[in-house]
């Protein structure tokens, strides 16, 4: 980066002073090649950061649909049941509860067992909405716990009362 200074008495001239100013520039410019080796290769990391981050969002977006496409289907095929149970009168009240009640049940099961290790299968950037539930109740339990730690470690700051007027 920077020349060094020639030490007092080289003159500047072509002693072995000049020769180690040469070095040292030399040096100093293979630092400069470095710090801007490191800037290419940091703004190339960000770059494939931001391309992971946007497919991540992306296969997370499908995944959803998927999923939300599935449960529309399920209360589409269960309002269909409902209309039609209407029809047989008491017969039909016991294929309405069955469906909703046992088919809730099922459907649940099927997407745990069947569809959700397909989508992570298909989509492996994303998670759940269990997952993502989870997740974010695991750093909510994890702030509070923080934040009782640090209440515990300096009690002075947690025993100060609001109003010291």
């Amino acid at each position: 980066m920077f020349a060094p200074t020639p030490a007092p008495g080289d003159g500047g001239g072509r002693g072995a002073g000049a020769a180690s100013g040469a070095t040292g520039a030399a040096g100093g410019d293979a630092a400069d090649t470095g710090d801007a080796a490191r800037g290419g290769l940091s703004e190339r990391l960000g770059e494939r950061l931001d391309s992971l981050e946007a497919r991540a969002a992306r296969q997370q977006e499908q995944r959803d649909r998927v999923t939300s496409a599935w449960r529309w289907l399920y209360i589409g095929v269960g309002v269909t049941i409902t209309l039609v149970s209407m029809l047989l009168g008491g017969a039909g009240t016991g294929i309405m509860l069955a469906y909703w009640f046992g088919g809730t049940i099922i459907a649940i099961a099927l997407m745990q067992l069947v569809l959700e290790p397909r989508l992570d299968a298909r989509f492996p950037l994303s998670r759940s909405h269990g997952e993502r539930r989870r997740a974010a109740r695991e750093a909510k339990a994890a702030a509070k716990d923080d934040a009782a730690t640090r209440a515990t470690a300096n009690p002075s700051a947690a025993s100060v009362p609001a109003d010291a007027s």
